[in-house]
């Protein structure tokens, strides 16, 4: 009889592997069916590193992979499995069988631990791909060689935000987020956490040359600058906000009018001090004020930074006094003065609007909000009230309560505004609409002042200077 030799299956699998540590890991590795490609490069620690996933039709991803007992792990976002190489150029990852496409040799590399400033040079020079979210990422220093503003730009082209960064003592800053360690070569810029979280950068190609504008240096462009068209700043649980800086006062004073989805949020006066060379936002004062191509940057005596965008494709208008109606508020120009507010105005969640006597020299101003509601099964429901809804309705004397939200008291005071019918209401809304842009329509007027101290304007039926070429005074 022949002696048979029996050999246990996981034992003939097992001889098919190799030992973790006898290949390296890192380089870039593609499926066999070319969809997926990953991309394992060092960390800052022995046996640990990123690892970054790209797969056909999907945005990149960013993992860790690390080698314990000999045995190499790679987790990509909730997912994890060991790694068991076949041979050098081949191993299997969750059912997976990967082969090496090629090594990854990065060059020109640059710790920030022991050349800070070849660091943020190299940093600069390049546009990045951020794994982690599939944008485009451009890093600009602004009043300091090692600090600045990171932009961001979605796949599509269009920008998306801001943060600050910087670096010191070895360590880089990005936000809020700090980076214990970072490096950076010709293909990839790694940061890491004291937590061990990476960020990688994948580069892209040459960061693009954009003109530099400073306020001390150049001020009257800088103030063209800030004057023409509008900026912008984005939010991740908001719509964007518009702002406009106006000359109101002077070209160096004025206001900076903040507006969300066409409602105005705020007002702030801005000034520029020919003293300091500095400008004053609200209450904040910037010692220094930089334009970077589209990028509007300034910065307080505590080196905090604050950012805005141009709004694109806009006219390149530059607004001057010449676009700002001045009206003393006197009883010489009541008229004036009414007409100026007439219409509806908005701040915040309300409405106003300025109903004047027929001497046009007093009457009141309306201040309102309108929402409206609806009862939907068993609640009642309005923005006003409570966003959950109430329940309950009681009422006890001259009172009526909402079991929710809150009480009201029924009152009987003289009041000059009543609820209007849809049609009434439709009527109103185009009153409002012409009044707005009379509003807007620009006017030349010939102001006269009399001996005895009247005041006589005279409209022109032209909308600027521009449409005039002479101007003749005849006395018949």
């Amino acid at each position: 009889m022949k002696n048979i030799l029996l050999i246990p299956f996981f034992c003939m699998m097992s001889c098919l592997f190799v030992h973790a540590g006898t290949y390296a890991l890192t380089g870039s590795w593609t499926s066999n069916d070319g969809a997926v490609q990953y991309e394992i490069i060092d960390g800052f620690r022995p046996n640990r590193g990123a690892v970054l996933v790209f797969e056909d039709g999907k945005d990149p991803v960013l993992g860790t992979w690390s080698l314990d007992d000999e045995i190499f792990t790679v987790r990509v976002g909730w997912t994890s499995g060991s790694v068991e190489f076949i041979d050098e150029n081949t191993f299997l990852y969750r059912r997976t069988a990967y082969r090496r496409a090629e090594s990854i040799e990065e060059t020109n590399i640059v710790s920030i631990k022991h050349d800070e400033g070849g660091f943020v040079e190299q940093v600069l020079s390049s546009s990045w791909l951020d794994i982690s979210s599939n944008e485009t990422v451009v890093f600009r220093n602004t009043f300091a060689v090692d600090s600045g503003v990171k932009e961001t730009f979605a796949p599509s082209g269009g920008f998306t935000s801001f943060e600050s960064w910087g670096v010191g003592s070895g360590v880089w800053k990005i936000g809020s987020t700090v980076f214990i360690d970072a490096r950076v070569s010709d293909q990839y810029l790694v940061g890491v956490q004291a937590n061990d979280r990476y960020v990688v950068y994948k580069a892209q190609g040459k960061a693009s040359d954009v003109e530099r504008t400073q306020l001390k240096e150049e001020r009257e462009q800088f103030l063209a600058a800030l004057t023409t068209d509008s900026w912008y700043t984005t939010s991740s649980f908001r719509s964007d906000t518009i702002y406009r800086f106006r000359p109101i006062e002077s070209e160096l004073k004025g206001k900076k009018i903040s507006t969300r989805d066409n409602h105005l949020v705020s007002s702030r006066d801005w000034e520029y001090s020919l003293d300091k060379g500095s400008i004053k936002i609200g209450f904040t004062e910037y010692i220094g004020a930089l334009l970077i191509g589209s990028t509007l940057a300034f910065v307080d005596s505590s080196g905090n930074q604050q950012f805005y965008r141009r709004v694109p494709h806009g006219e390149n208008r530059r607004f001057t006094l010449s676009d700002v109606a001045s009206l003393p508020l006197s009883e010489t120009h009541a008229d004036r003065i009414k007409s100026m507010l007439s219409g509806q105005f908005q701040k915040g969640d309300y409405v106003y609007t300025f109903e004047f006597s027929d001497d046009s020299l007093s009457g009141y101003v309306h201040k309102f909000v309108s929402q409206p509601f609806t009862i939907t099964g068993n609640r009642f429901i309005s923005s006003l009230l409570s966003s959950r809804g109430d329940e309950q309705l009681w009422a006890v004397e001259d009172v009526v309560i909402f079991d929710r939200s809150d009480a009201f008291k029924r009152d009987s005071r003289r009041v000059r505004l009543a609820p209007l019918t849809d049609e009434a209401s439709e009527a109103l809304h185009l009153q409002n609409l012409e009044a707005a842009d009379a509003a807007l329509e620009k006017q030349v007027i010939v102001r006269v002042r009399t001996k005895d101290g009247r005041t006589i304007d005279v409209n022109l039926p032209v909308s600027g200077f521009e449409e005039i070429a002479d101007i003749f005074i005849l006395v018949e």
